[in-house]
This record gives C-alpha cells, structure tokens and sequence, in this order.
C-alpha cells in the first residue's frame, strides 16, 4: 500500500525532525511546565518519531512491491516470447530433423528412442514403426555391426565425453559419433544423440590411402639410398644454423655411420659439432623458399662425400626438409684417382712429348727432375747419373735445395746414408725418414736434410731395359714419414722407364756422335787419300796410253806384237776407269762434283755412249736394240756426265749379259714433263736382296761376281748420283736370276717454251 492510500481520519504525518514539532498549547511558557508534563511531551516526541519511520519504511516496501510487480509484468511478457521463440524453434528444429539426410536418433537415459531423423530409418533399413518413441536401441540397430552400442551410449550418459567409432552396416561404413544432449521436444540433459554419418568414400579413401603408405613405408625401407626428414633450426636473425633428425630410413646408417636410435630427435651439431656450415645454408633456402636443390657436397666430419636431393616436406611453417642422399665417397675418391690419373699421364706426355736437342743433356735431366717432383707433390728432386768407372752417382740436376748441395753431394757412393745411396747399394726403390733415431749418419746428411728442413725422401734407380744401372731419381718433402702411394709409385716408375730410356738414348747418340766425328775425320783422310793417289796414279798412265795408240797405229805392227800391245792397251784403260771412278765417288762424297747444266737431247747422249760401247757389244756379238720413242726429249743437263751414266748402264749390260743375248734400249714419256730411258738385258739378272743395295758404293752382286766381271762397283753409285744431281732418279728392277735386268733413267724434261 502506497502512502497516497491513506485513510480519511487518519492522522497526517509528522514532521521528519524533533525540532520543528511545536506543542499545540504555545501560550504558557516552557519553564511553568511540571517536570510530568516534560516527561509526557519527551514520550510523545519519541512516539511520533517512532511512527514516522514505521511509515517511511512502509512507503519504502509498497514502493520496491510495485517495482517487482513491474518487473514481474515484463518477465512474463518475455517469458512468453521465449516460450514463442522456442516453439518456433522447435518447430524449425523438427522439420529440419525431417528434412535432412543426415542420421540421428535421440535416446534417452533408458537406452529407449525418443525420436530420429528419416535418414536414421534409411540407414537401419527400418520404417517409422521401428523407430517410434520408447523402442529400445539394441533393437533398432540390428543392422549396424556395432556390439558396443549400448557401452558407448552408457560411457557417454557417464562422462559426457563424445565416443566416436567406425562401423558398417549394408556393406557401407558409417563414423558414428554418441554425444551428450536430448530430444529437441524434451530436456536437453536427459539422454544421448548418435549421428551416423556415411564415409564409405572416405573410408575407400583411406584404405586406398594405407595402401599407399604401406607401399610407401616399404619403398622407404626398402632403398638403397638414405632418407631422412630434417627439422632446420633457425637463430633471431632468421639465420639457419643447425638441424633436428625426425626421421630416417634402414639405409640412413650404412651411408652416414649413424645410428639410428641415437640420431633421431637429436641435432647435427650434437652429433657433429664441425659439421660444414654449408649443409646448414642450403636445407636453410630449402626450407624457406621451398625450391628444391640437387648437389653433390663433402661432410668432412663424417668423413664421406654426398650427392643429395633436397626438397621441402609439409607447410612452409613447419621448416621442415627431406633429404635423399647417397654416399658417393668411393666414387669421388675413384674420381680423383682417375683424375691424379689423368694428371700423371698429362705430365708424362708432356715429358715424352718435350722437344730436347740431343746435345742439351742437362736439359733433358732437369726435366726429368721437374716431372718427378710434379707426379708425387715433392718439395725438392733430384736426378744423378752412374759414373760406371768410380761407381759413384754424379748430380745433374737438382731444385729446391739449398746452395751448397752440389758441393756437398755431388758425388755420392753406396756407403752414404741418404736415400739414393741406399738405393744404389739395394738396387731397389729406397724411402728414408731423415730424422728417424736409428739410422746412422756417421757423415751427418740425415742431419743435413733435417736442418734443411726435408724430413722424408725417396730414390729410385734408373736402368736400362737389360737392368743395367744408369742413375737415380729421387724425391724429398718437409712432411715426416711420406710414402708414394699405389698410384704415385706406378706412375713414377713409368717416368722412371722413360727418363731411363731417353737418358740411355742420349748416351748412345754421345757415344755414336763420337764415332761418326771420328768415321768423318778418317773419311776425309781417305778421300784425301784417294784424291792424291788417283792423281798419282793417273798422271804416269796417260803417257803410257799415248804410247800405246802410237803404236797400236803403226802399220808394219807384226800381228803378235800388235795382239800384246792390245791387251795392254785395253788394261792401261781399265786402270784409267777404275781410276777415274775413284775420283768421280771422292768428288761425289766430298760434294764437289761439277755439272754445266745447258739445254740438251737426251737421245743424242744415248747414241754417243753406245757408238762407245759398240766395240765391246759386237766382241760378244749382242743384239742392241735402240728405240727412242719419247716424242720430247730435251732437258737442262751436263751431256757429258749424262753420257757417262748411258755408258756405264750398257757397259753393265754388256758386261753381265753371256754372248749372243740381247739389250734394248728404248725411251717414252709416262707423263708430261718427264722422259724415261730404259736399258734391259737378257743377263745374269739379279736376286731380290741385292736390288735395295745395288746402288751402293763398292756393292757387288756377290764375290763370284766381282771376281768374275772385275771392277770396283762405283759404277752405278756414280750413275745415280749424276741423274739426281739433274733432279732425276736411276732404279732397277729384276725377275730373279738369268731372268735379266732393267735399269730405269727418269729425268725432269724442259718446259715446251725452252724447247
């Protein structure tokens, strides 16, 4: 009740203070009042001040009753929108249960269906009978392979935590899920929801996907070369400085020597703290630009050589890099020793192939030397050769030693401590560590070599093919206790061969230079000798043939005498020849054979040395057949000397063919610019190994021949000299013995406008 609601007669309020009250009787002063009358007043005052707070605490309630009433008013006027929202909602709910594909059941606390979605009844192949409200759950899943139905629905009711299983039913698979909740008509706490939702593509999928995996995983294991997912590990600075195994293939052991249990989870500083910071930098650019890389790098901590391919795995986020790689070291270490290989074979072509005036020897030993130290990465060399009368090893070159090494080994025995004083006294490849504590140095070149800085050497002899010694090659290092290896030393002894070889050539060419200076020098003698012996021997004969002619003219000759002085007519001549064929070979070797080249017939040179030879030709009574059938025969020639070479060829002829045979002269031109004179007999012929020898000085067909025919030989030596002085070429060709024998003349014809 508000205050406005007072009663007629009910007394007003008071004032809210005690000192605004004022008794109704103010005509009598305060101080004439009794002390009872005092006592009453106070009582009143405190009266009326306890009945206006009553009615203020009164008008208080009745104002907060009518704010509650209001607010009641509103809270059912909201109430009731609610409760419209909510049947509309309802109302939504159930037809979009009614609408949808999807498969849901609403069971309650009593395992008992509530209500269900159409596609529930689609999925247990179920009508609406089957699923009406309060049918028990077993019951309507009959269909679904799923035992633990009612497990899971209870585990749910209890926990309120979601289960979730794959199950089957009408050979499609279903992901059912039980979840706490209720039916949209009644309390939402009051039971479970299990929504089956169809994944029978998914889960084709997934089959699909696990056999994948599976042929994946076997792929994985299965590979030769190592796998590895990394993890790169990035510093503030956005920087890659090391990296986390994740995980590895069976094959990652064999090709880093890690092992597996050990390395996954951990980083590669942990278990390679010198790990090159390149590996880091290139999985750091994988792993952040997603480029992938394929290289071939050095892990000199693991101490392999990789070829890898590297590309980034998962979200760029997760940094994270797969690794497929392959320890090639045996290849790269193959590769380098085929490139050493290469290398070794480079130098020793370009030893083979220098270029070294026979004389310059020296040359030729600093070469070897500067080969041998490039083949085995020596810091100094040397090459020394065998004096075989002191047998001791003279030094002939040497580098990277100090000044004072050739007087100090420039002779050395086989009693020195060094290394190719051991190798002299062995024969054999000798390695020496010079400072090592057992050797003796009665002489102190270890300790030499040592304050030299050389620390390590090796000698090895040079020697002929028929293993006798010429000299030694040898090669020093700073570095202690160095070794050719395998490859260094196969390569060395092939420098060795062919220094050995060279240097053994050279020495032969020394030794024959020293004999052809010494043939030369008795050559010229012997020309000399010759020369004033012909002359000699020519000036007394020439009286004696003008003597002879004399005689030999007179006609009163008696027959006997004039057959004696023949003989020694014909013998004076041959002398002469002889004589002057001596000299012609002796103008020949000397080369101071004179020639007057002038324009000439060579026709006419064949007739002049036949009309000369026409005496002896009919003493054996030959047929000669002359044919000239070349149609140019003029050339530049000396008719004299060319006549001399038609005179020796048909001298021969006649000499060597038996009476009554036969020799034809004939001519022709095979060719412009050219004419060839041939003479063939019907002779002795000639065997095959005295064709190529023929034209040699003093060269007979054979002892009974010379004896036989006589002469000195120099016949066709002296032919051939003249027709190649004419720029011309004198041959031979025979069929064998008493087969006969062609000689051949060719000679240069002038051009047709000198004719």
């Amino acid at each position: 009740m508000s205050g406005s609601e007072f009663r007629t007669g009910t007394p007003a309020p008071f004032p809210s203070s005690p000192e605004t009250f004022r008794p109704h009787t103010e005509t009598a002063p305060r101080e004439n009042l009794t002390e009872e009358h005092d006592g009453k007043v106070r009582r009143l005052e405190e009266e009326l001040e306890r009945t206006r707070r009553r009615l203020c605490e009164m008008e208080e309630r009745e104002n907060h009753r009518a704010v509650v009433a209001e607010e009641l008013q509103a809270g059912h006027g909201d109430l009731k929108r609610r409760l419209e929202e909510l049947g509309r909602a309802n109302s939504g709910l159930r037809q979009l249960m009614e609408a949808t594909d999807a498969a849901t059941l609403f069971v309650d606390r009593e395992l008992l269906i509530r209500c269900n979605t159409p596609g529930a009844a689609a999925v247990l192949s179920l009508d609406s009978a089957g699923l009406s409200s309060g049918h028990p759950l077993r019951e309507a899943v009959r269909q679904l392979d799923y035992p633990e139905i009612e497990a899971d629905a209870r585990r749910v009711l209890e926990t309120r935590a979601p289960v979730i299983r794959k199950v089957q039913a009408g050979g499609r698979w279903y992901l059912a899920r039980f979840q706490f909740g209720g039916c949209a008509e009644g309390d939402g706490n009051a039971g479970v929801l299990l929504t089956l939702t169809d994944i029978t593509a998914r889960h084709a999928m997934e089959e699909a996907l696990q056999v994948s995996e599976g042929k994946y995983r076997t792929l994985f294991d299965s590979i030769d070369e190592g796998f590895c997912v990394i993890e790169v590990l990035f510093d503030e600075k956005g920087v890659a400085h090391d990296y986390r195994f994740i995980e590895a293939n069976p094959a990652f052991e064999k090709h880093t020597g890690l092992k597996m249990e050990t390395t996954l989870g951990r980083t590669m500083r942990e278990l390679a703290p010198d790990h090159e910071p390149h590996w880091y930098e290139i999985y750091g650019h994988v792993a952040l630009t997603g480029e992938p890389r394929r290289f071939d790098q050095p892990a000199e901590a693991l101490g392999r050589y990789y070829d890898v391919y590297a590309f980034r795995m998962g979200k760029p986020e997760e940094r994270q890099v797969a690794v497929l790689f392959n320890d090639i070291t045996a290849r790269k270490q193959a590769e380098k020793a085929v490139a050493a290989d290469l290398r070794a074979m480079q130098t020793l072509r370009e030893f083979g192939a220098l270029v070294i005036p026979q004389t310059e020897i020296e040359t030729l030993y600093g070469a070897i030397n500067a080969a041998a130290m490039k083949l085995t990465g020596a810091d100094a060399g040397t090459v020394q050769i065998l004096d075989a009368a002191t047998r001791e090893l003279v030094l002939l070159a040497a580098h990277g030693f100090p000044s004072d090494s050739p007087q100090r080994f420039g002779r050395l025995d086989a009693a020195s401590a060094t290394s190719c004083g051991m190798a002299l006294a062995s024969g054999k490849r000798t390695v020496v560590d010079f400072d090592d504590p057992v050797l003796s140095d009665p002489k102190g070149d270890l300790r030499w070599h040592v304050d030299a800085g050389y620390l390590s050497a090796q000698s090895t002899p040079l020697l002929t093919r028929s293993g006798r010694p010429l000299g030694m090659m040898s090669t020093h290092w700073h570095t202690p206790h160095r070794r050719l290896t395998e490859q260094e030393g196969r390569h060395f002894d092939l420098l060795a061969r062919q220094a050995a070889d060279l240097i053994e050539q050279r020495l032969a060419f020394m030794e024959i230079q020293s004999a052809r200076l010494e043939a030369e020098t008795a050559g010229r003698a012997k020309d000399h000798f010759l020369a004033v012996l012909s002359h000699e021997l020519r000036t007394p004969l020439t009286p004696v043939l003008m003597v002879l002619d004399d005689l030999l003219s007179e006609t009163a000759l008696p027959e006997s005498m004039r057959g004696i002085l023949s003989m020694a007519h014909r013998n004076v001549l041959l002398e002469v020849q002889l004589i002057d064929d001596l000299l012609d070979m002796t103008h020949i070797t000397r080369g101071k054979m004179e020639f007057r080249h002038r324009p000439m017939d060579v026709h006419e040179s064949v007739k002049k040395a036949l009309e000369v030879c026409q005496r002896d030709l009919e003493a054996k009574n030959h047929r000669v057949e002359l044919s000239p059938g070349a149609a140019v025969c003029e050339i530049a020639g000396d008719a004299m000397r060319l006549q001399q070479v038609f005179w020796n060829l048909i001298k021969n002829a006649c000499k060597f063919t038996p009476p009554g045979g036969s020799i034809r002269i004939t001519s022709h031109n095979p060719e412009p610019g050219v004419i060839e004179i041939d003479v063939a007999d019907t002779g002795v012929g000639l065997k095959p190994e005295v064709l190529k020898h023929i034209f040699d000085p003093f060269m007979q067909a054979d002892s009974q021949v010379a004896r036989r025919f006589g002469g000195l030989g120099l016949g066709l030596a002296i032919s051939r000299a003249i027709t190649e002085a004419h720029g011309g070429t004198l041959s031979v060709r025979s069929a064998g013995i008493d087969q006969g024998a062609v000689f051949t003349v060719t000679l240069p014809v002038l051009p047709a406008g000198e004719q």
